[in-house]
């Protein structure tokens, strides 16, 4: 009896225990800023915007834990400064806006770079239209998915605008049925 028990609640701290090493995100990224490489100023708002984008729909990528804005001077510092607690799940997002073929459209690309190695991991690219902003965040989560090798959620609702108040016929809706005004 006591071996049960003792074998009892030594599986329950064990499983606690893992429970609490285990990490919910498969992997860790450290996003940059996008670089507009277009040579058109009137793009730069991309550099920024992009950032914006990814991180309104962090939500559709449960398995990234992503940090926003860093430069590359502050990763290798992170990188530096911690070398004892580096995981091997640990990456930066690179990303270059480049002018497309197409009026309107920009080449977005983007690439995987493992922090330990500092090696390319994986790459992608989308051609984007600059007047359709949903389609270019929806577009970014979608590769940055495919660029980690992650599932990415779809939370893709619309919310109904109509108003329901005077959808059907009612009866007050008739004069005879209204009081008679007081004036």
């Amino acid at each position: 009896m006591k071996t049960r028990r003792l074998t009892g609640i030594s599986i329950i701290i064990l499983f606690l225990v893992s429970f609490a090493l285990a990490s919910p995100f498969q992997k860790e990224v450290y996003v940059l800023d996008f670089e507009n490489k277009t040579a058109d100023p009137k793009l730069n708002w991309l550099e920024k915007s992009l950032i914006d984008m990814i991180f309104q729909d962090k939500l559709r990528l449960p398995d990234l834990l992503l940090h926003p804005g860093y430069t590359v001077s502050e990763v290798i510092a992170f990188n530096q400064q911690d070398m004892r607690t580096q995981k091997k799940n640990q990456f930066v997002l690179l990303g270059s806006i480049y002018p497309s073929s197409a009026s309107g459209d920009v080449l977005i690309h983007m690439s995987a770079v493992n922090i330990n190695s500092w090696k390319n991991v994986s790459e992608t690219s989308f051609t984007a239209v600059l007047s359709d902003t949903r389609k270019i965040k929806n577009q970014l989560i979608d590769h940055i998915g495919r660029l980690f090798n992650v599932q990415t959620l779809s939370l893709d609702f619309y919310v109904s605008e109509t108003c329901l108040l005077y959808t059907s016929p009612s009866p007050r809706d008739r004069t005879r049925s209204r009081m008679p005004s007081s004036a």
